[in-house]
């Protein structure tokens, strides 16, 4: 039970740690802008937040779903039911998955104007 709390608590962890890449943006660091027009450039910034912050709401509820299963370990088999009956859990999952498609449009886009640092 300990070992998914803990699992749990890095999951919440990471999910901070994705929050703060869609707030601060530091995810267009390995863009170049020299190569696109404004409109992309938007296009790139919002998919970019979208798809941090979607991230960020997947690893923050499968991080609390770990850390509840982990602190009640007894209580395993009545988890879905928990979840089943919680007003916020379609919510939860309408947002991460509109996030993490967002985060996959933004890859696609930015694919393409990725800055290549590694030189082989």
């Amino acid at each position: 039970g300990w070992l998914l709390f803990l699992v749990g608590l890095g999951l919440i962890g990471y999910a901070g740690f994705e929050f703060y890449m869609a707030v601060k943006r530091r995810f267009l660091i390995d863009i170049t802008f020299e190569k696109m027009g404004k409109r992309m450039e938007r296009f790139i910034l919002w998919f970019g937040i979208v798809g941090y912050t979607g991230r960020g709401i997947a690893f923050l509820s499968l991080g609390f779903l770990f850390a509840y299963v982990g602190w009640n370990v007894d209580e395993v088999r009545n988890i879905f039911q928990t979840l089943e009956g919680s007003p916020y859990t379609v919510f939860v999952l309408a947002c991460a998955s509109a996030g993490l498609i967002a985060y996959g449009l933004f890859l696609l886009l930015a694919s393409r104007h990725l800055r290549f640092i590694a030189t082989w």
